[in-house]
């Protein structure tokens, strides 16, 4: 399946300037989607061609690598030639980084647009939804190292942030 995406993701929209919405799809039968989500691909690239409607910007969308499934391939192939957004195979971490926001059904992807501070719009069940830099930094303490607690409003005790900055 790797081949068929890459065969069918030649539009390149990294280092021309172009102002665009990226959405990474997921995989079609990930637990993800079917547990936290009543949404599928086709309702995310809908939603963020909705979003992209009355603005300059393109809508970059990003097959999954690993999508086993010939026949959500061939449903996206057909929807780009349905609604005219762009179909790209580059880094996804240059299409993060170059795109003005991030439109995600619930993948991990929307987490690393936060990282990038990319607007980020998730349109199904993720406990990134509601993030804001401040709680980002939280989480990502948390799992850096001891005393973070990411569910707390506090600020970080002095002691800890000078410990972490000191290694």
């Amino acid at each position: 399946m790797a081949e068929i995406i890459a065969e069918n993701s030649q539009d390149c929209v990294v280092d021309t300037g172009i102002p665009y919405l990226f959405v990474p799809l997921q995989v079609s039968n990930d637990a993800q989607l079917w547990l936290y989500s009543r949404y599928r691909n086709e309702d995310v690239i809908r939603y963020a061609l909705h979003l992209a409607e009355n603005s300059d910007h393109q809508v970059v969308v990003k097959v999954h690598p690993a999508e086993p499934q010939l026949a959500e391939i061939q449903h996206i192939l057909a929807l780009k030639q349905e609604l005219g957004f762009k179909l790209s195979g580059e880094l996804t971490t240059e299409l993060i980084k170059q795109s003005q926001g991030v439109v995600t059904i619930n993948s991990t992807v929307g987490l690393e647009g936060l990282l990038h501070h990319k607007p980020v719009v998730a349109i199904g069940d993720c406990f990134y939804k509601t993030f804001d830099q401040e709680r980002l930094k939280k989480y990502i303490h948390h799992y850096l190292f001891d005393g973070v607690d990411f569910f707390s409003t506090e600020p970080i005790e002095r002691k800890i942030a000078m410990d972490f900055l000191n290694r």
